[in-house]
């Protein structure tokens, strides 16, 4: 966790200059959502200015994996390995084994009210991932981790697609703003992936999932 401090205290500052020269969407109806928003354009700014924490690129396995093949032959996977979705996440999460009810492998790891889940019997080529994060309005530190571990699943998860981060905030932002009350999802096809976020507002619950468009939606 002490690695994440620096990170989390950069995308802090950063949040407070957006704020300052007003370029942070205040939102009525959750501080804590804005304050995200804030924390993610700052860390995408800082990611296009200076050219840091991408993390370490591993060997994407999908093409060579054998191995642990689920049995559900018909699902294609998200074309990133298990290791590399964990990566910089492991130290956060303590991920166990929990399969869905038609045995179908799946793992699952939680820290605070913050769940990971991914699912998949192959982990050279995940089936899909989720990250479901609190979005609370009283608790700055909390806000700023949660912010920080949906760019790392970004960077993770979707590796080809620079402007992934960027998208979820413009999706947070536009769900947020929204006066119809059944507004509370955005998703995207990029790729051969779909990506998906949704919010529960009252509750201040962010969920972001991943997934291969050709694939059975469980």
């Amino acid at each position: 966790m002490k690695n994440f401090l620096p990170f989390i205290a950069f995308f802090a500052i950063w949040y407070f200059i957006f704020k300052a020269i007003g370029n942070s969407p205040q939102h009525k109806y959750s501080k804590g959502f804005g304050h995200a928003i804030g924390i993610l354009s700052g860390v995408i700014a800082f990611v296009i200015t200076i050219g840091l924490i991408a993390p370490t690129a591993l060997p994407n396995k999908a093409e060579s994996a054998t191995a642990e093949i689920t049995s559900k032959s018909e699902y294609k996977g998200i074309g990133v390995s298990y290791d590399q979705v964990m990566q910089n996440l492991d130290s956060v999460f303590t991920m166990e084994s929990n399969p869905l009810a038609d045995g179908t492998p799946r793992m699952t790891g939680q820290k605070g009210l913050n769940i990971l889940e991914i699912n998949g019997g192959n982990k050279g080529n995940i089936d899909s991932v989720s990250l479901m994060v609190m979005i609370p309005n009283d608790n700055a530190e909390s806000v700023a981790m949660s912010t920080l571990l949906v760019f790392i699943l970004c960077k993770n998860a979707l590796p080809e697609w620079d402007a992934a981060a960027k998208w979820i905030t413009s999706s947070m932002d536009k769900i947020g703003r929204s006066k119809n009350k059944d507004h509370t999802s955005e998703q995207i096809v990029h790729g051969d992936k779909i990506i998906k976020v949704g919010i529960v507002k009252a509750l201040g619950i962010v969920n972001i999932s991943i997934r291969n468009k050709d694939a059975i939606n469980k």
